[in-house]
């Protein structure tokens, strides 16, 4: 048997090691991700796709609404593998019936907390007869239809909605609705505005409440608006917003008042054409990036894709990261999240009229390391039609696998593709094993528990465990054995399934040595106090080895 102090030296040693092992995983290898298309009809020339469970059944359905027209239709998902979605189930989700007001922007959220998502809608007041161009629809549960109610729209109400979010921007627990407008021409500079309303709805709107909102305005004459975004690029804990011009981006730093006001940064105009623009933590160092991709209509010039590098400052700095400058001519969309499930966030866009590439969606993988590279891939090629034309871009689990799928609106094709995602999220372990100092011959149990995972291996100091007497279940979730000294160490299980693989975090088995009553694996001295000579002990028989 071991000395007991280079015994405990040994497995304090393993334990760091297998600790520092376990910190630098390598990030899976990159790969394209595998779709299937599936198409969704019944609607002409859409411009806009959202997503939400507008029925309250679970499953997320689709909205959409073509340009130049207040119809907006609903297309309900039956939950099947994969959904199909009914596109007769709500024809006419939203109509005004008559045509003075242009739908230009949807987004979706459960506003009220009753389990039904409310359908956001902006557009135009193309007519100029003085309504608001901001209106959601929701379902009330006594009536049992969907009902329309305006919201406050930008103080100029002859502006057009450009771009929707969701957000819980003042930190009250219920969400607010983030908004952008332009002048649509002849109406002034005060149209490009950035706004956002807080949400004060109290109570099941479809029951006993009504939706209530204050309309706060951020800042007008900020050049034509294309896109919003919402995140925390400052890394200060509250929400900022950044706004996506033709030829710049502006961002908007929020602050701790109740409610929350904006300091406007300069805006970064080192680009050119109408620039879209996606929020998240490309670089893992808790601040939130800006991901862009540009158009340039009416020129031969090619658009850009790229990230903006936030330091994480207040006001923050960003340093312009170009992905791409040749090869696409416009990007009319773009999305951030972790699309391959490898635990970064890539972005993705939708490309049009490419000088080297043919219409579709183009996705940038996140390879994970420090330095933070993307390697671009394509999604999906629709070939060199001219008459398609992907648009809007979103990205949601529509199939509930625990992956994010795909759907974009078809403008010129009639139609609404979604592109199923056919990879297998990384095993999550929800539960880590727990070391244990146990007394010779008893009997142990490591368990773990794992979701998406398809095999287990367990491993004592870094060596597979198969077939050694005394152990059970080393390719299952839960590891049995009987302590002996040749079982001490350091125990981890590798979680796989066909993409990717989790390691646990390492644990020590340690076998109390006869006759020695210690209760501590770590008290190196055997004094019954864990201090600084402990640790001196430990590098004086670290620089011996193990016996």
């Amino acid at each position: 048997m071991k000395d007991s102090q280079s015994q405990r030296a040994c497995l304090f040693a393993g334990t760091l090691l297998a600790a520092s092992l376990t910190a630098t995983t390598p990030h899976a290898a990159a790969q394209d991700i595998p779709v299937e298309a599936h198409t969704v009809g019944g609607i002409s020339s859409p411009q806009t796709v959202t997503a939400g469970d507008f029925n309250g059944d679970g499953n997320p359905d689709f909205a959409s609404a073509p340009s130049a027209n207040v119809v907006v239709s609903g297309f309900i998902s039956n939950g099947g593998q994969p959904p199909t979605f009914d596109p007769t189930a709500f024809p006419n989700f939203f109509n005004e019936n008559n045509l003075y007001w242009d739908t230009s922007a949807l987004s979706s959220a459960d506003l009220d907390g009753n389990g039904y998502d409310e359908l956001i809608i902006g557009g135009w007041d193309s007519l100029d007869i003085g309504v608001s161009p901001l209106a959601l629809s929701y379902y009330n549960v006594v009536t049992k239809s969907y009902e329309k109610v305006s919201l406050p729209g930008p103080a100029s109400s002859d502006a057009q909605i450009t771009d929707l979010a969701v957000a819980d921007i003042d930190g009250d627990g219920d969400l607010d609705i983030v908004g952008t407008s332009r002048d649509p021409g002849g109406v002034g500079a005060t149209a490009n505005a950035v706004f956002w309303l807080e949400n004060n709805t109290t109570g099941d709107v479809g029951s006993t409440g009504s939706f209530s909102f204050t309309h706060h305005n951020i800042a007008n004459s900020i050049g034509s608006t294309m896109s919003v975004g919402v995140g925390d690029v400052d890394n200060n804990g509250t929400l900022d917003i950044v706004v996506g011009l033709q030829n710049g981006v502006q961002v908007f730093s929020g602050d701790t008042d109740s409610p929350p006001g904006f300091s406007i940064s300069d805006p970064i105009t080192d680009f050119t054409g109408h620039v879209h623009v996606a929020l998240g933590d490309a670089d893992g160092d808790g601040d939130d990036d800006i991901f862009f991709g540009t158009r340039v209509p009416g020129s031969s010039a090619s658009g850009v894709t790229g990230w903006l590098r936030s330091n994480g400052g207040n006001p923050p700095t960003f340093v312009q990261q170009i992905i791409s400058s040749t090869e696409l001519f416009n990007i009319n969309d773009v999305i951030a999240g972790d699309f391959d499930a490898d635990g970064d966030i890539d972005f993705a866009g939708t490309t049009f009229q490419g000088q080297n590439l043919s219409q579709g969606i183009h996705w940038w993988d996140n390879d994970g390391d420090e330095d933070t590279a993307f390697t671009e891939r394509v999604l999906y090629d629709w070939g060199f039609a001219s008459n398609i034309f992907p648009h809007e871009l979103i990205a949601e689990d529509l199939d509930g696998d625990g992956d994010l799928d795909f759907a974009v609106a078809q403008y010129n094709f009639d139609r609404i593709d979604w592109l199923e995602n056919m990879t297998d999220p990384a095993p999550i372990i929800t539960q880590q094993p727990l070391g244990q100092f146990v007394l010779p011959e008893a009997i142990v149990e490591f368990a773990l528990e794992a979701s998406g995972g398809a095999t287990y291996q367990w491993s004592l100091n870094g060596k597979s465990l198969n077939d050694v007497n005394g152990v059970s279940g080393e390719n299952s979730p839960t590891l049995s054995l009987i302590t002996s000294p040749e079982l001490e160490g350091v125990y981890s299980c590798v979680v796989s399934n066909p993409y990717a693989s989790t390691t646990s975090t390492p644990v020590v088995l340690a076998v109390q040595v006869e006759g020695n009553n210690d209760s501590c694996v770590v008290d190196l001295n055997g004094d019954g106090v864990l201090d600084f000579f402990d640790i001196s002990v430990f590098l004086q028989l670290f620089g011996m080895g193990c016996p």
